[in-house]
């Protein structure tokens, strides 16, 4: 049976309070000789904790890991200084080792000053759940997971008291780095064993703990742009609709004229992303590994979690990381003015000779064809809007182990014929009757365009594309980086597996979704940080440089990005006269040419089949 109340803390927080059934794994089933064993295990490592710790009235918790919801609700009214954000309330959900419960906080007005803090409202979630067997003890770490989270954490009233320990992932907000560390006050009568109900709460110090919290937006596990409501119906949990003749906008209106709708609303959006959360650590525990997220804490993004797979099937395929992408292993001595003595640090960076022609290679780092050939409404006639299959994910797999250091310039156009990684800075011009010219041209205010004639940073399969439709090509610089002998292909076991995983689950799944989403993931990371790219730092408080991952490689990035392009120019060039181009869109093309009339035997669109083909 589920309990709801209304409660009242001890610092007058008015509180709505569900608990439901609790989870098989909870101390219910143990008999009484087991949970006398594991309280004096328990008691045993909190006397040598604090024994050993400088500041023993505040130990770390003891308990399992923690998952909460959050999420909160407010409105827009105007103020005589402009639009003011009213807190109408604060929404978890929590699920731990016992079960799953939640909790709606309100404010005592919706007034700025009495905006809540997130550290009262979490010590007051665990110690009810600690009463009702949903944790068993305090937790030593706490994820918190919302949708949007930059928006729900700016109500509270303590944010600026953590606020320089989150990261930007992305324009979204989440930890980055070390986790935030609250205090949890817990009183003594909170924590006792009751025998009849066979609940246990371990003896605690009367000033609480301390709980590591780390925070995830959910946003940045999804598709760009998607909703909620998406994430809830992979989750056969869909977000609630507002009751007619209420608006999102107005939501004080639904909590005073239908308050139970209104917590229903607000609780399910929290539910929504914990447990959207929980279904992804699911998926990783099984498909990925590794030390992190066996103790339930996810990387902090989908590509994050497409790098991770992608160096341990690497790894797996017997071929070295550093050799790959042209790292090396250095030693850094510096003067630690905290622990005032000299250290010595190991640090992965780039070899000189990856880092020789590396500047220029980004010059020819562009992103996909994004064009259209006609404005206004069309005749009526049959379109059709064909794709490339898994353009990038596949486009990866031609990506074999690069000889850096045989790496050389040359101004000779026939050595970037065929399968060639090379870049070149060349003066071209087109026939005048070709439709589609292939090299890009990147300007300030309109991105890529593809002129008749000009100057190109290109790679090799967009110039010796250009060459099979007739342009003349000088190049001004070129350089060319020769495969190493093995050939291996370095991004296959990913992508292969990929495959195997969408193909293993039904289609329109939450894990065959999530696992097209690391596929499409992985390419942006190779090209992360290469060009100009800020983000606003929460912890400095500045815009700063997005970093490179540690998969970012110019030649890489560069060479997939272009053979896709040249895949796509190859067809658009092949397309009969008499037919309409609509649009170029990064791997699609909108036309009324129909499938018959497509030319897929030239030498890049073969080269692509003969890539899906192997994967």
């Amino acid at each position: 049976m589920m309990k709801i109340k209304l409660l009242e803390n001890g610092s007058g927080i008015t509180y709505r309070f569900f608990e439901s059934c609790c989870h098989p794994e909870a101390l219910y089933h143990l008999e009484d000789e087991e949970i006398n064993d594991l309280i004096e295990k328990i008691h045993e490592t909190r006397v040598e904790q604090t024994a050993n710790s400088s500041n023993p009235t505040h130990e770390l918790g003891q308990g399992q890991i923690a998952f909460i919801g959050y999420d909160a609700e407010w409105v827009e009214r105007p103020s005589p200084n402009g639009q003011t954000l009213n807190v109408l309330s604060y929404q978890f959900f929590l699920v731990g080792v016992g079960g799953e419960m939640s909790a709606t906080f309100f404010p005592a007005s919706e007034a700025f000053d009495d905006r809540l803090e997130l550290q009262e409202m979490l010590a007051e979630l665990l110690r009810k759940a600690l009463k009702c067997g949903i944790i068993l003890d305090y937790p030593a770490q706490v994820v918190l997971v919302g949708f949007f989270l930059r928006a729900d954490l700016a109500m509270l009233a303590d944010l600026i008291a953590f606020k320089e320990q989150l990261g930007n992932v992305g324009g979204k907000i989440a930890t980055t780095g070390k986790p935030v560390t609250m205090g949890m006050v817990g009183k003594r009568q909170d924590v006792e064993r009751i025998d009849k109900d066979r609940r246990i709460f371990c003896g605690r110090w009367e000033n609480g703990c301390l709980v590591h919290i780390r925070f995830y937006d959910i946003a940045k596990h999804a598709p760009e742009k998607t909703p909620l409501s998406v994430l809830g119906d992979l989750l056969e949990l869909p977000k609630l609709c507002i009751p007619e003749g209420y608006s999102i906008a107005r939501m004080d209106e639904l909590k005073a004229g239908d308050f139970e709708a209104f917590l229903e609303y607000g609780i399910r959006d929290a539910e929504i992303a914990v447990k959207y959360y929980l279904r992804l650590l699911a998926f990783a525990r099984e498909q990925v590994g590794g030390r992190h997220i066996k103790a339930g804490i996810l990387p902090v993004s989908a590509g994050a979690m497409a790098v991770k797979m992608f160096r341990t099937k690497l790894a797996e395929s017997g071929l070295d990381y550093e050799s790959v992408f042209g790292m090396a292993e250095t030693k850094r001595t510096f003067w630690d003015e905290a622990k005032c003595r000299m250290r010595t640090v190991e640090r992965v960076v780039k070899d000189e000779m990856r880092q020789f022609h590396e500047a220029f290679v980004v010059l020819c780092y562009h992103g996909g064809r994004n064009e259209c050939f006609y404005f206004g409404p069309t005749l009526p006639s049959h379109w059709y809007d064909f794709d490339l299959s898994g353009a990038y994910s596949t486009g990866l797999v031609v990506i074999r182990s690069i000889d850096y250091a045989s790496s050389y310039e040359t101004k000779d156009v026939q050595l970037f014929l065929g399968d060639v990684m090379g870049f070149a800075w060349v003066d071209f011009q087109f026939p005048a009757p070709t439709r589609f010219p292939c090299l890009p041209v990147r300007t300030d205010l309109h991105g890529l365009q593809f002129p008749l004639q000009g100057t190109s940073y290109c790679t090799a399969p967009e110039l010796a594309l250009a060459l099979t439709m007739g342009a003349a090509i000088t190049i001004k610089r070129g350089v060319i980086y020769p495969w190493a002998d093995s050939e291996q292909r370095v991004f296959e076991p990913f992508v292969q597996e990929i495959r195997r995983l969408r193909q293993h689950y039904p289609k329109g799944s939450l894990p065959e979704q999530y696992a097209k989403l690391l596929g499409n993931s992985l390419y942006g990371k190779t090209g992360q940080g290469l060009r100009e790219k800020t983000v606003f730092d929460t912890g400095k408080m500045q815009s700063m440089k997005v970093p490179e991952s540690s998969i970012s490689n110019a030649p890489m990035a560069a060479h997939v990005t272009g053979f896709i392009r040249a895949v796509m120019g190859e067809i658009l060039h092949g397309i009969p006269e008499g037919r309409t181009v609509i649009s170029c869109t990064t791997d699609g093309i909108l036309t009324d040419a129909d499938e018959n009339e497509l030319d897929l035997s030239g030498e890049l669109a073969q080269r692509f089949q003969s890539l899906l083909g192997g994967v």
